[in-house]
């Protein structure tokens, strides 16, 4: 069992752009055989929930570990690099924060019982509706200014329509593609749907809007029984890790430059500067060039010397908060056309950009740094806060996971959880932005959605309601 984490550790450890302690290569193992023994568990016992723990812890070991081997070790804000034992110190609250996260999501907590929530209607209308809303939410997306339709205080709401809303009708449209029971006009829009997301993320220059619809994709597999799709899974890494290295080109052309472009010369801009820079790393003469490529990968997922410089500057430079940063949850669930000068999210990240000497005061409209949720509590209570947090964080994922991902969810919450679930693989997010949007996005769904929604069949005579139990148990009209 534990044998790939330690071949993968060693590979890492001999070809290490950096002479990595055997300390630190301990830590990194541990990172990564505990999301290992915890997939080989979940596949084991060959559930069809998403085993979401797996991921997340996993992608700790991406933020935190894998940079220890090929990222840079340089500290924001300055040339100086890290200590070691500062880099052994992070790479340990990464640990600690891995398993108080487990402990969190071992917590049994149940709001309410996943078979008794609502689901959808299995009718002629619904469907008609539910695609309405998804070609809706397609064409939306290619109106670069809609997010300000509304004014900034409907800007969340939009977004929502255009993300989230979407991305769940995919889940569910594809649930259905997968059991062979979508009608033509269902596959069309499935693949309308992922042609729109790469189309708009490649013209837009967010990776995230490519990657996000194959991350849901794969989920899908997932929840259906389905083997997880291995192709699929190296496609979409291996798209993040050939456009990443030309991501920094194209935003400072055409977001610093504020140089105007149609659709396809953005497109064709950001895969030629990729391209380039992967070209000249395998085929060039100079060895450092590879070096130099691994390291803008990698250290564009990285918290490791973000949260090391943090480690080092609290509480020494920086006082502990006791809580500050978490002051917008309060009021997080007002929306802001309630309330239109209702303080930011974005109030967290720079009050660390600037204590911490990333960012300048009057440059923080242009710049936004986040340095995650794990760092957060150390910033604010100390160790004691990483244990509280990552508890914490758990403890609510614990709850999603058994509500929205549940074999009893049901098709409306199952598609939802799968919709949200990439938005907590960031985990560069600080604690009230990877929360925060969560109820506002499940409420206004909810609101969208109502007109199809019904009590699970058998509550109300007359009416089919879609049941996500299994494939037997669920009711799909094949038109």
């Amino acid at each position: 069992m534990a044998l790939p984490p330690l071949l993968a550790t060693l590979f890492c450890r001999a070809f290490s752009s950096y002479a990595v302690s055997a300390v630190q290569a301990s830590l990194a193992f541990l990172l990564l055989i505990i999301p290992w023994s915890s997939y080989l568990i979940w596949k084991r016992e060959k559930r069809r929930e998403v085993p979401l723990f797996a991921m997340i812890a996993m992608m700790h070991w991406v933020y935190f570990a894998l940079p220890l081997f090929w990222g840079g070790r340089s500290l924001p804000g300055g040339p100086a690099e890290a200590p070691e034992e500062l880099i052994t110190t992070t790479l340990a609250m990464a640990l600690l924060g891995v398993a108080c996260l487990w402990l969190g999501m071992q917590t049994h907590i149940e709001l309410w019982r996943a078979r008794t929530l609502p689901d959808l209607t299995d009718s002629p209308m619904s469907w008609t509706y539910l695609r309405a809303l998804m070609l809706g939410g397609i064409l939306i997306s290619f109106w670069s200014s809609s997010a300000y339709a509304f004014g900034e205080g409907g800007r969340q709401m939009v977004l929502i329509v255009q993300t989230i809303l979407p991305s769940t009708i995919f889940a569910f449209f594809l649930r259905k593609y997968l059991r062979g029971e979508a009608p033509r006009i269902d596959r069309a829009l499935v693949f309308a749907f992922l042609a729109s997301r790469v189309l708009v993320g490649l013209s837009s220059g967010w990776l995230g809007t490519v990657v996000w619809p194959g991350v849901i994709c794969i989920l899908v597999y997932i929840a259906e029984g389905r083997p997880i799709p291995v192709k699929a899974a190296a496609l979409v890494l291996g798209c993040v890790l050939f456009l990443q290295t030309g991501k920094a080109a194209f935003r400072g052309v055409y977001w610093g430059g504020q140089t105007e472009g149609t659709t396809s010369e953005k497109i064709q801009f950001w895969i030629e500067q990729s391209a380039s820079k992967w070209t000249g790393a395998i085929h060039g003469d100079d060895s450092a060039a590879s070096g130099k490529l691994a390291y803008q990968t990698v250290s564009r997922l990285s918290l490791l010397t973000q949260a090391a410089h943090v480690l080092d500057w609290t509480p020494d430079t920086v006082p502990y908060q006791y809580g500050r940063t978490y002051s917008y949850m309060l009021i997080t669930l007002i929306p802001r056309f309630m309330w239109p000068e209702k303080p930011s999210m974005s109030e967290a990240n720079q009050f660390y950009q600037v204590q911490y000497g990333l960012t300048a005061e009057n440059q923080l409209d242009t710049v936004s740094i986040a340095v995650g949720f794990l760092t957060e509590g150390y910033i604010n209570f100390g160790w004691l806060g990483v244990v509280g947090v990552a508890y914490f964080v758990g403890l609510a994922l614990g709850i999603f996971q058994r509500t929205f991902l549940g074999a009893e969810s049901g098709m409306l919450f199952g598609s939802l959880g799968l919709a949200l679930v990439p938005g907590f693989l960031a985990l560069e997010s600080q604690l009230t932005q990877y929360f925060s949007g969560f109820v506002q996005q499940v409420g206004l769904i909810f609101i969208i959605l109502l007109p199809v929604m019904r009590r699970r069949a058998g509550n109300l005579p007359g009416h089919a309601s879609i049941d996500g139990g299994g494939p037997a148990d669920v009711l799909l009209s094949s038109q």
